[in-house]
Formats: C-alpha cells, structure tokens, sequence
C-alpha cells in the first residue's frame, strides 16, 4: 500500500516549473505495455493522460474478477519527491470520499521501480448529454439526473475539493439494474494546484496555459486561478445544465477558440448567455426551416415540445452563470435544492416572489387536490342549481318588478361602490407601496420594493376611470422610484402626471403647471439635461404671456433655468438670469430668506464662473446682514456651507478645513458627542482633510462617523440591519481616506462593505457610487482590472436606470482610461466607439457639441496609441468624424473659458 503523508506537501518554484514544462512537453508515457501486470492488475489499455499521470483500463483476477482504472504516475516524475507526496495527496484525498455518483478509490500501490498508482472504479458510461440525447429522455428525469451531480459535486466540496474540470465528458451516465445513475470522474486535484501557482513563476516561464475547458469554464478559473474557489464549479455545472436544457452550450467552442485572449475574457466578462427556452427555440427554428436531420446534443431539446424550458429553469441555470461568483448560487446543494423546488412545482428562490407565481406553482404541486375540489365545487353548485330552480322561476315575476322600481337607485349605489373599490384598491396599494418602501429602507428585500412598484404601475392601467386616484398613485409611485435610484422609470411616469394633468385640468392649471416644472426638474438633475433649458425658457415666456412676470412660480422657473445651465457648466448662460431674479426681488422688496436664497444662487454663479472675491465679498456682506437680525441661525448655516464651496473652488483647503471643524465643535457642544447629526460634518471634514493630504486626521474623522453611524438607533425598528445609509457614506469616506494614505487593504476592505450595504439597500444611484468608489480604492491599490471591472458593472447599471447620456458614458471614460494607462489601445478604441455610439444614438446629445468634443476624445487619444505603436494600420472609419467633434468641442470650450 502506499506510504501516507500526514502533512500537504509544499511545491517550490522549481518543482512548479518543471511540472508547467511537462504540461507542455509531456514526460515519457512508461515502459509498460499492455499486457503488462502491475501488482495484481493487468493493463489491457491506456484510457487517459493528465499533467503527471497517465490511466490505464487494467483487469483484476484477485481476490475479485472486475475491470478497473489504475492511475500511474509518469516515468520521470517519480524523481521529485514533492511530486510523488503530491500524488499520495491525490489518493489520500480522493480515498476520503464517498459518494454514489463520484468516482471510487479501491487500492493503491508501487510499482517495482517504485512509481506509485492508485486504482479507481472503472466507469463505463456516456457524457450525460449524450445519454439524455440518444435516449430522448424527458426533461423531469434529466433534471433529477442533473440534480444527483450536483450533491455529488457537493460530497467533494464538503472534503474541501473543488473539481476544475466539470464538463459533460466528465460527467458519466452509467446503468445499474437498468438505471441511469452519474458518475463524476477526474478530480483534477493536481492541476489546479498546479496552475493556481503558474504565476508565481510567470516571470522565469513565460507559460499562458488555461486550466479546464473553456465553454464550461468559470471567468474567474480563466483570468485568475487563485481567485478560484467552489463557485468555479458552480458555475462549472451551470453550463452542463444549460447545454442539457438548450442543446449547447452557453458560449460556442468553436468561437471562443478563434479569439484572442483578450478577446475571450472579455466576451466571459460581458456577454450574457440567452436564456436556455430562448436558445432551444431558436435552434428548434432554424433547423425546422432547414429541414434537416438534427444532430447530437441539440435533438436533445428539438425533439420535444418546444415550451418545457419554463422560466424557472432558466432563472436556474442562468443564476448559476452569473459572472459574479457572489451571485451564484452559494453551494451546489443550494443548486439541487432549486432544482428539487422545481420537480415539486415549488417556488424556486431566484424567482420574483410574486403571488400570482406562488399561487400557480401551489395548484400545480397539489393538482390533484385542486382538480378533486374543483369538481366538488361543480357537483354542489349543480345539484344546489336544480334544487332552487323552481323557486326562481316562482319569484321571476316578482323580481322584475322589483328590479324596474329599484334601477335608479341600483345604478347610483353602484357608481358609488366602484368608486369606493377604487378608493379603497388605492388606500390598499399606497399602503402596500409604503410598508415596502420602509423594508427597503431598513436595507430588508430591496427586490420587493421595485416589485411592488412594477406591480403598481401596471394596476395603474386599469384606473383610468378614476383619473384623481390615478394621478395620485403615478405621484407616489414617482417619489418611490427616485428613493431607489430608478431615475429612468421615475422621469417616465413623471411626464406622464404632467401630461394627464394638463389633458384633464388643461395646461393652465397649477397642478399642471407645477406637475411639469417637476418634470423639468428630473430631466435636468437625471435626464438629456440639454433640452431642459429651452424647454424652461418657453416655459417662462409662457408665464410672461399670461401676466405672472414675477410670480411664486416664475421664481422657481427662473431657479432651475440657472441650476442646469451650471450643471452644463455655462455659468455665463446662467448669469444675466440671477441678475434678472435679484432684480426683479429688489423690485418686488424681497427680504429675509427669500432675498438670501436668491443671493445665494448669485454667489453659486460667480464661484463656477471663477469670479472667486465677488463671490466671497457677497457671501461677507450677506453674512453681516444676517447676524444683525434675530432668528439668523438657519440664515447663517446656509450662508457657510455656500462658502465652504467656494472655499472647495478655490482650492483653500486649510481655511475650510477651519471652518469645517468650528463647525463640528459648535454641533458637539450642542447636540453631544454621540449625536447622529455630527455624521454629515465629520464626512465633510474627513473628505476636506483627504483632498489637503492630512491623511491621520481625516481617517480619525472618517472612523468616528462610522462608529457614530453603527451604534444602536434610540428607534428599535431601525436595528433590525446594519444598512442604514450612514454607515455606507461612512464607509466610503474612510476608504477614501485610507486609499489616499496608501492603506490599500483597509481601503479595499471597507469599499468592498460599502458595496455590500448598497446592494442591500436596492438603491441604485447609491450602488453606483459605491462600486465607483471600490474602483477607486481598486486602481488606488494598483488592481487597474479590479478597477475596470468595477467600472463596468457601475456602467451597466447606469444604462439600466438613468435617462442621462452623460452619466451612462462617465465610467466608459474612466475605463477607456485605465486601458490607455495599460497600453491596450485596442480595448480603449472599442470604448470610444462605445461612447460615441451612446451619444450618436440620443437625439438630444446632438445639441450638446461639447460634450460631444469631449466623448470624440478619447477616440483620438486611442487611436494615435494604436498608430504609433501600428503604423500599418490603417485609421477607424470614425477618425474624421471624431476629429470634427473634437474640434467643436475645443472651440466651445475655449469660448466658456474667454466669457469667463
């Protein structure tokens, strides 16, 4: 028997290298022959060939008769004796399991010239694709065939094994007494090892070898082995379950290998699979039209109905795809579990928890029951139906006179149940859309908040004959929305309030009127902010028309026309406006607060149009007036937090950090040491202390929000999680500070909790600037493909909710700039026409010619690197066009810059 190993060996650099170079240019095979006897087994054929070790189909006479599969470890190995204890582990670890559907040790030995080899069961079965194909096996029987490998897989996992190589070939359908039963084989133990250590060495080797087989492999085990863990092999199965669901599987061999590396990463990375239903369908299609035989895997799936494939089963196979190992699912038993659910007609736990689903899923699991009762139902109504017959027939006279004297009042009190329904269908709603949105507040099932509002807008549909409930529920549902981010879906259903409001009251009413200046107001903060100014300025020429040159409503038009021309940076557009607005105040006598709030968007004006000492002497004089009025508290804070912007704009961080900490101490002397409303001016301070490099002092500032923000809420309701909103802006904060003072791990370690909180929460626009900042801390740390990633996903979920061009091309930027930083110029070009296709596709960016400069940029900057370094090559048909905008860009700058 073979010598154990009580410690795991260490492999050295050496031993990797020369294991790397046999994968390369394989050891001698052996001297043996078959025929040959080894021990007590006779080789009768070799059946297979790994890094080290070769597989023979070997016959066993003693003490029992049976074929087996005797692993030997190659000729010229054996000289190392790390590899030889390397090998023992492999038997020592595969010996500890047992399990139905994995691959038995039975014996293990040396050879006379002192080779170890261990003997396994021999498997004689097909890949379980194409046993389920050639059997045309139903789609119940494959998945519980399926589900068997996955407690398999979950066996090996539980011994701290994690396969690397799940594949169909690896995945054998044998029969006992007439049965499918699976059978994994080849743990690739060593190779894994082997490779997770490849890098270590990568500078003495220049060795670019992936470990697995491609279509099945994780994106992780392709780009980085040491990140691996048992999700791999999650995700591993997930495509052998979606090649027996679609017919093939996710990504086609055949195009992955004609790419590049680079190339095949990024298509793991980015591109979703189809659903599996979709990708039957499809081939289902196309081979009907062909009219040709089907082959192999796919008459796996054409040869039944073409809708078995249910959504459950794709949400199944895709979650278990997910790129993210995060968001697979956590172990392969977690997989079967689903997959169980599924055989059950049970809710499976990645899909929407809808009540219509839940139900369904019920009368399916309990059809039997249902159809009983249901005919039960059907015998009582039927025999109730004779036996009252005649006394319906005896009465029938009767009611229709009773009928006739009481159809007035039958209709009026029917108008007014409906109208109650409604009322009451709307006070249900509103109430279910509140307790949501307070679970998601508290950070609890942020999913179920956006399904009640998908939920609700639909409901929406069918409440038009009660226009005032309608406009209402689209009023919270709006505010809803903007709570979790979802800008696209909230600017929507904001235009359509306004534009109910106008058809309903007409456009001159104030609901209607405030309902668009609303909408005005997200398009310009979330929206094509570009249109928004010539849509206010007709807006306010429509109030001078009408005589309400000066009005409430006037002032507020006026207001958001000067906030989006500074968010398009044109504080000169902006300008001649505040100055209309002071006026037109100094007319009307405007004083207190209101005076000061127009003063202060004055000041706003002149810090963005670097018109620094007439801001700051406005800023002064404002400050003096108030202080001589009583009640000037509130006046005060909003004139210092307007100056400490323009003390930011300046760049004089020690007078702001100053007063940032007066500040501070003027609230702790009030409000006490512990007080939740210290947090926004430690953040403040914090940020302040990072930008001027005082990296001690803002951490402390950072950590003491965060300890402020983590300790209990006096409100018991609010301790039900640890996602309260505070903590994340704490979070970040810190990660901020800790990155600027090269405190890299603890920088990655509380951005990647920042992360985690807003993912929690299911708000958006927080999840955004939470993955930014862990892109931020990622290249901070030098991780510029952790960074890139990060960004990515931050663009992704952008695309997905926000209405602005502008924000959906920022962190394509950020991207394209980490690729120049690189040297790949070829990734960066493909993101420069990514933005510019963004652009050119949005009718509205067309008017916005220097944002359009800026985009057409970083389409110059990435071909001039991909020129010099290939001169050959000849120029992206954009370049002209690029070069154009660039250009127009350049002059609409420098036009901004001479106003200013």
């Amino acid at each position: 028997m073979m010598r154990s190993s009580l410690t795991e060996p260490r492999l050295d650099d050496a031993v990797i290298a020369a294991l790397l170079e046999d994968v390369l240019m394989p050891c001698d095979l052996g001297t043996e022959q078959p025929g040959d006897f080894i021990g007590p087994y006779q080789l009768i054929e070799q059946i297979g060939e790994g890094g080290f070790g070769i597989v023979w189909r070997a016959q066993q006479s003693l003490p029992v008769e049976r074929q087996v599969a005797l692993k030997l470890i190659k000729l010229g190995m054996d000289s190392s004796s790390e590899v030889i204890r390397r090998f023992e582990l492999e038997y020592h670890v595969l010996a500890r399991m047992a399990h139905p559907h994995i691959t038995a040790i039975l014996d293990a030995g040396h050879t006379d010239d002192e080779r170890p080899y261990f003997i396994m069961e021999l498997v004689k079965g097909s890949p379980i694709t194409r046993y389920c194909a050639e059997r045309e096996m139903p789609l119940g029987q494959r998945i519980s065939l399926f589900k068997a490998v996955c407690m398999g897989v979950q066996h090996a996992h539980q011994k701290g094994i994690i396969h690397c190589d799940l594949k169909p070939s690896n995945i054998l359908i044998t029969e006992v007494d007439g049965q499918p039963v699976p059978k994994i084989i080849d743990f690739g133990i060593a190779k894994a090892i082997i490779a997770q250590q490849a890098a270590r060495i990568s500078s003495t080797k220049s060795v670019e070898r992936t470990m697995g087989t491609l279509p099945y492999m994780s994106p992780e085990q392709f780009a980085n082995l040491e990140e691996m863990d048992t999700r791999s092999d999650i995700y591993s199965l997930g495509a052998v379950l979606y090649e027996l669901l679609a017919g093939q599987p996710p990504f086609d061999t055949e195009s992955l290998r004609s790419l590049s590396r680079e190339e095949m990463q990024r298509m793991m990375n980015d591109i979703v699979p189809q659903r599996p239903s979709h990708c039957r369908l499809r081939i289902a299609d196309r081979e009907g039209e062909k009219n040709s035989a089907v082959s192999g895997i796919a008459q796996l799936t054409i040869g039944h109905q073409k809708s078995a494939i249910s959504k459950d089963l794709d949400s199944i196979a895709l979650c278990a795809l997910q790129k993210e190992p995060r968001h697979r699912y956590a172990s392969a038993a977690e997989f079967a579990a689903d997959l169980q659910r599924y055989l059950n007609n049970e809710p499976v736990t990645v899909h929407p928890p809808s009540v219509s689903y839940i139900t369904a899923q019920w009368m399916r699991r309990h059809r039997a029951a249902f159809i009983a009762a249901s005919i039960s139902a059907i015998a009582i109504f039927a025999g109730s139906g004779i036996a009252i017959w005649q006394a319906i027939v005896a009465r029938r006279e009767q009611r229709i006179a009773e009928q006739q004297s009481a159809r007035a009042t039958l209709a009026e009190a029917t108008a007014q149940g409906e109208t109650h329904r409604a009322q009451q269908t709307a006070a249900f709603l509103e109430q279910l859309l509140d307790n949501a949105a307070e679970e998601a507040h508290q950070g609890s099932n942020p999913e179920v908040l956006k399904l009640a509002l998908d939920r609700s807008e639909k409901l929406l549909l069918e409440m038009e004959n009660e226009p005032s409930l309608q406009l209402s529920l689209i009023a919270r549902l709006v505010g809803l929305y903007s709570t979790i981010g979802e800008w696209k879906t909230a600017i929507r259903l904001q235009h359509r309030h306004a534009s109910l409001l106008a058809t309903q009251q007409g456009p001159d009413s104030p609901d209607a009127r405030a309902s668009l200046l609303a909408y005005l107001h997200l398009e310009a903060d979330h929206g094509a902010r570009i249109t928004v100014p010539a849509q206010l300025t007709a807006f306010k020429a429509y109030l001078d028309q009408h005589g309400e040159h000066g009005s409430k409503i006037w002032f507020e038009v006026q207001a958001d026309l000067i906030r989006v021309w500074l968010k398009l940076d044109s504080p000169n557009d902006a300008l001649p406006l505040s100055q209309e607005s002071l006026a037109k105040a100094d007319q009307q006598k405007f004083k207190g607060l209101a005076l000061l709030k127009l003063q202060l968007i004055h000041a706003s004006i002149l810090e963005a149009a670097k018109k620094f000492a007439e801001a700051e002497t406005l800023l002064n004089d404002c400050r003096l007036h108030a202080q001589k009025q009583s009640k000037s508290v509130e006046r005060l804070e909003l004139i210092e937090l307007r100056l400490l912007s323009l003390l930011q704009a300046k760049g004089d961080h020690t007078r702001r950090a100053q007063l940032l900490r007066d500040r501070l101490a003027r609230a702790t002397a009030s409000l006490g040491a512990n007080s939740r409303d210290l947090i926004p001016q430690l953040i403040s301070l914090s940020l302040c202390e990072t930008t001027a490099r005082h990296h001690e002092e803002a951490i402390l500032h950072a950590q003491q929000a965060l300890a402020i923000a983590r300790q209990p809420s006096a409100t018991p309701e609010k301790n039900k999680d640890n996602n309260r909103p505070d903590i994340g802006l704490a979070l970040r904060t810190l990660a901020k500070a800790e990155s600027s003072a090269n405190r890299h791990d603890d920088a990655l370690a509380h951005a990647a909790e920042a992360r985690t909180i807003a993912e929690a929460q299911g708000n958006s626009t927080t999840l955004a600037i939470a993955l930014e900042c862990q892109a931020l801390a990622q290249l901070k740390a030098h991780h510029p493909d952790e960074a890139y990633r990060c960004y990515a996903e931050c663009h992704q979920l952008r695309i997905k909710v926000s209405s602005s061009y502008r924000t959906c091309a920022e962190n394509l930027v950020e991207m394209a700039q980490i690729r120049l930083d690189q040297n790949r110029a070829e990734e960066a070009l493909d993101l420069a026409r990514q933005m510019w296709t963004l652009i050119t596709t949005n009718p509205d960016a067309a008017q916005d010619l220097g944002f359009c400069g800026y985009i057409a940029q970083w389409g110059v900057k990435a071909w001039d690197m991909q020129h010099q370094a290939h001169p050959d090559l000849p120029p992206p048909t954009e370049l002209a066009t690029w070069q154009r905008a660039q250009k127009l860009g350049q002059q609409v700058e420098a036009k901004q810059e001479m106003q200013r």
